[in-house]
């Protein structure tokens, strides 16, 4: 055994087991092969181990401590050195060792060999060297705790650290304290800690990122990364992730296909460029591949909280569990699924599927392209934005818009509201009582069950009332179309101002009303009202009793079967009662009329009393009118007013044939 004294000493061992103290002062101690013992003592001492496996102990002061590497020696044994008190600096030599800074601010580095490097107390500089170590920053703010080369493992300990993993597969813990981690080079597992972290691989690789505890940010880097803000651990080789977690965290994947998830707390998930995965937890999230829409193909999922979901560029799956969320698919074709709760999805560029696919009373819009917007079973507002959209209430009582292109609509279940907007639109309104409008364009709208509106504005339209007492009408524009009308079963009220319109009852009572065009109305079953309005309109009766009126212009009008009601109107009009007793209205202005089929057994003429400016009031007055002509009975009543009765003598007319009306409104339709 070697001492020196209380000043600065010059120590130099043997090639046998040496064991040297420095006592004071500041040491020079160079020891050569064997296993030695080396104390630095008091002072600023400087050790240096050689070739064998050396233990060496600074002890207090500033010392300079090293393995063998940085004299003469080779260093090559497994060594122990440990700094003691005050701010060391200790490197560990080509050997298997062990640097352990102890107290106060300490430089450390491993050098080469499988090392175990640890801090201590106080804002140390930890590296680990050129193999597989193992890096402890423990107590202290630690400025640079870094794995260098090799497959390291680093813990940061207490404090605010900054730690690295260097090149190779490493696994850094920041532990407890607001720490700053960079993977580097390789595919390295990074955890925060305790503390709101900073994680981030600069350095590129497949890299597997855990916030833990906190408000950590955590950015992925170049390569396909797995990021993770909350509590993970690993029990049997499986994932076992904490939902529950809390933490304002930050995860961005930037490049490569990065897996991204969330635990609780509000946090802020970015994909960046490449396919990513991005899941959100239980708390109120803010998702997305990026905000200025880079690229990538993701799948998105938002979690139970109220989210923020953007898919950026890129044809994008985004899918939200629950809570009240507002979804961007952005750029590309994406497919977004709502959840539950009340959310707003925007469809964005490109052709979107978009779902709600539970409850609650969302808002969808598909924007821009081709798309699909599917309501779920709660009151939704729904819009197909731009171009040839298919929206779909599903059930609840929804709003659907069909915007720009030529849309699909259909309402389904519940009492809806559907407006085309632009282009030829095909609306159906489903079960219950719907508000349908076609607005501009050909549209096609039907009402399907329930007791509907239908509304077809400017286009040449076709439009199906369903089952259930519709009303069909149109919006007056500038731009009239040819309709198509049909009310179906149930007593609907049909009317139409414009253009020439084919317009049929069909079943139950109807009321036909058409406008100014020259139209073609038919009343099919039941006992229908059929006004043609202004123009030369064709109208049939069908079987029972019907009532028709011609309106202006000259018109044809036809009974079918039944106790028919008809009124020519203005105009010179041609009148078919068909089989049963009808009825015939004459008033003033109807002009020069035609009646084909007048049984005079069964048919009464009705003429109004003020019709040629002079009282009439018996039925003989009018049959005193009469003349035949041709085997036809023509009846001028004046004030060009005339109705020839077509293929009847005049002999066999009598005053049951006619019937002075004195006041119109009480006469029974």
């Amino acid at each position: 055994m070697a001492n020196g004294t209380n000043g600065g000493d010059l120590l130099a061992g043997t090639d046998g087991n040496d064991t040297i103290d420095g006592l004071g002062g500041d040491d020079l101690i160079d020891l050569l092969a064997g296993a030695d013992l080396a104390y630095g003592g008091e002072g600023a001492d400087l050790v240096n181990g050689g070739p064998g496996p050396d233990s060496i102990f600074g002890q207090d002061g500033d010392d300079f401590l090293f393995g063998g590497t940085n004299l003469s020696n080779d260093g090559s044994g497994d060594d122990w050195i440990l700094g003691g008190d005050g701010n060391d600096l200790a490197l560990g030599g080509d050997g298997n060792d062990l640097v352990y800074g102890e107290g106060d601010d300490d430089a450390l580095n491993g050098n080469t060999g499988i090392d175990v490097v640890f801090g201590g107390p106080g804002a140390d500089f930890v590296r680990g060297g050129q193999d597989n170590d193992t890096v402890y920053g423990d107590d202290g703010d630690d400025w640079h705790v870094n794995g260098n080369i090799g497959a390291d493992l680093v813990y940061g300990g207490q404090g605010a650290d900054t730690l690295f993993g260097g090149q190779g597969l490493d696994t850094v813990f920041g532990e407890v304290g607001d720490d700053w981690i960079d993977g580097n080079l390789g595919d390295d597992w990074l955890h925060g800690g305790n503390g709101a972290d900073t994680i981030e691989d600069a350095g590129g690789g497949d890299d597997v990122l855990f916030g833990d505890d906190g408000d950590d940010l955590l950015l992925g880097g170049e390569g396909n990364d797995a990021i993770f803000d909350d509590a993970v651990t690993i029990e049997g080789g499986s994932f076992f992730f904490d939902p529950n977690a809390r933490g304002a965290d930050t995860l961005l994947g930037e490049d490569g296909d990065d897996f991204l998830l969330s635990g609780g707390g509000r946090d802020l998930l970015s994909g960046g460029a490449g396919n990513d995965f991005i899941g959100g937890g239980q708390g109120t999230d803010r998702l997305g591949d990026t905000l200025s829409g880079d690229e990538g193909n993701d799948d998105i999922s938002g979690g139970l909280g109220d989210d923020l979901l953007y898919g950026g560029g890129g044809n994008d799956f985004i899918l939200d569990a629950g809570g009240a969320n507002t979804i961007w698919g952005d750029l590309g074709a994406d497919s977004i699924a709502g959840g539950k709760g009340d959310d707003a999805i925007f469809g964005g560029g490109g052709a979107d599927i978009l779902l709600e696919i539970y409850t609650g009373a969302d808002t969808m819009s598909g924007e821009d392209g081709n798309d699909f917007v599917g309501g779920g079973q709660g009151d939704d507002v729904l819009s197909g934005g731009d171009d040839a959209d298919i929206v779909q209430g599903g059930a609840g009582d929804d709003h659907l818009e069909g915007g720009d292109g030529q849309d699909q609509l259909s309402g389904d279940q519940g009492a809806d509201t559907a407006w085309g907007g632009d282009d030829g639109d095909w609306i159906t309104g489903g079960a219950d009582n719907d508000f349908l409008l076609g607005e501009e364009g050909a549209d096609t709208i039907a009402g399907d069950d329930g007791n509907d509106f239908l509304l077809g504005g400017a286009g040449d339209d076709s439009v199906v009332g369903g089952d259930g007492a519709d009303t069909i009408g149109f919006v007056t524009t500038d731009q009239a179309g040819d309709d198509t009308l049909s009310g179906g079963a149930g007593n609907d009220l049909i009317f139409d101002e414009q253009g020439d319109n084919l317009v049929y009852g069909d079943g139950g009572d109807d009321f036909v009303g058409t406008g100014t065009g020259d139209d073609l109305l038919a009343g099919g079953q039941g006992k229908d009202v059929l006004f043609g309005g202004e123009g030369s309109d064709t109208i049939a009766g069908d079987a029972d009793a019907d009532t028709i009126g011609g309106g202006g212009g000259g018109d044809r009008l036809d009974g079918g079967g039944g106790d028919d009601l008809m009124i020519g109107g203005a105009g010179h009009d041609t009148m078919t009662g068909g089989g049963g007793r009808d009825r015939y209205l004459l008033v003033s202005g109807d002009g020069f009329d035609h009646i084909v089929d007048f049984d005079f057994q069964n048919d009464v003429l009705l003429t109004e009393s003020a019709i040629n400016g002079t009282l009439l009031v018996t039925a003989a007055q009018v049959l005193a009118m009469a003349v035949e002509i041709g085997g036809n009975t023509v009846i001028n009543l004046g004030g060009s007013n005339a109705i020839t009765l077509e293929g009847t003598p005049l002999a066999n007319l009598t005053v049951a044939n006619f019937m002075v009306v004195t006041e119109l409104d009480n006469l029974v339709i």
